[in-house]
């Protein structure tokens, strides 16, 4: 098996057991904060705070995650009413 099949497979039991158990694990919400000095300012306002800032850069699989799953719950449509699931195309969105 190679290496990418690995990962994959890895990745695809991630994100089965986020969306059947509703979970979004916490290292998927980690995030290194990069500071980055702002353009064009002098030299006096780069030995301040103001003269820079942070970006995060959050988790990859994270990102690919949440939006899978976003997109997943977007597309069901499905209420329970009186302990009884809607059928598919009963909701209409709008």
């Amino acid at each position: 098996m190679r290496s990418y099949e690995c990962v994959a497979c890895s990745l695809r039991s991630d994100l089965d057991i986020c969306i059947a158990c509703g979970y979004f694990p916490a290292r998927y919400k980690e995030s290194n904060v990069t500071v980055l000095r702002k353009a064009g300012k002098s030299l006096e306002v780069l030995r301040t705070p103001r003269g820079y800032r942070p970006i995060s850069l959050l988790n990859t699989v994270g990102k690919l995650t949440a939006l899978i799953r976003s997109y997943l719950t977007s597309r069901s449509s499905r209420l329970k009413v009186d302990s009884r699931l809607s059928e598919p195309f009963d909701i209409e969105r709008g």
